[in-house]
């Protein structure tokens, strides 16, 4: 197993279980574009668990920040999934720390501007959103969980917090449109299909201090043809460039003889260029 690997849990995500998890009270909030509904964890922590549109088509919408007193520090998961509107932008204050899992999942919205409390994009968070094209995410981000934009169509540019240490499972599997990605220097691992199935992905600048990529990272990536691998690279797994035939790694002689010795069939599918 990989120095640098380590598999989500889902059940031991302490944010999957806001259904279920204790609370003080239920408050409904509403102004003229949602109704929502929160609920006021301890006198510190309020949940927004619930969002319903007043509208079929809203310009921008500004998530509440407190409720009954109390700031709203996470949106409970499921919270804004599959909207019934069409909304061009989402501004959510800076009292929110976690997104909680699928909480935007199938939703219509264009865009999203973030507080500068953000922490945690917890599982499936924006995944299968069919009209986001650009995400920016703030340096406050320290975790993306698995599928974070998974089957988000039209993305097309990403911009990564910078230290972020990983970015996890398909968290951009199946973006179809995606062409830019701006990784951060403190990225050490791409675990798991990332990058899978982004076939329109032609060119990525891996950073100085990436030791390890997993499995299907790069799978039926068939856009990109060159990539260079930085000299700190340690370990490259087996099916990571799964079906990219026409793709051609750089790199160190250095970097190719260590990887040989990790894997000898880390490179199956590709051409390798040495330098």
């Amino acid at each position: 197993m990989s120095a640098y690997s380590s598999t989500y849990s889902y059940e031991e995500d302490i944010y999957v279980s806001y259904q279920k998890a204790p609370f003080l009270r239920e408050v409904t909030l509403s102004d003229e574009y949602a109704d929502y509904t929160v609920r006021v964890i301890d006198d510190e922590n309020a949940t927004l668990m619930k969002l319903i549109p007043k509208r079929e088509t809203i310009e921008t919408l500004t998530l509440p920040d407190i409720a009954d007193g109390v700031p709203i520090t996470a949106l409970g998961e499921w919270a804004c999934f599959d909207l019934p509107a069409t909304i061009g932008r989402v501004i959510l204050p800076d009292s929110v720390r976690i997104i909680g899992h699928h909480a935007f999942s199938m939703s219509k919205i264009a865009a999203f501007s973030f507080g500068k409390g953000l922490m945690t994009l917890s599982w499936g968070a924006f995944s299968k959103n069919p009209i986001l094209t650009c995400i920016t995410l703030p340096n406050t981000v320290k975790t993306i969980d698995p599928e974070a934009f998974a089957k988000c169509s039209a993305l097309r540019e990403v911009t990564l917090p910078e230290e972020l240490p990983c970015l996890a499972e398909d968290t951009f599997l199946g973006c179809s449109a995606l062409t830019q990605v701006h990784l951060p220097k403190s990225l050490v691992r791409l675990a798991e299909g990332v990058f899978s199935d982004c076939t329109a992905l032609s060119s990525l600048t891996l950073p100085e201090g990436l030791r390890a990529i997993d499995h299907y990272v790069f799978t039926r990536c068939r856009a990109l043809t060159a990539l260079t691998l930085p000299n700190s690279i340690q370990e490259v797994e087996k099916y990571a460039f799964y079906g990219c035939r026409t793709l051609t790694v750089t790199l160190t002689e250095e970097s190719a003889a260590r990887l040989h010795a990790y894997d000898p069939d880390w490179s199956r599918d590709i051409q390798i260029k040495t330098l």
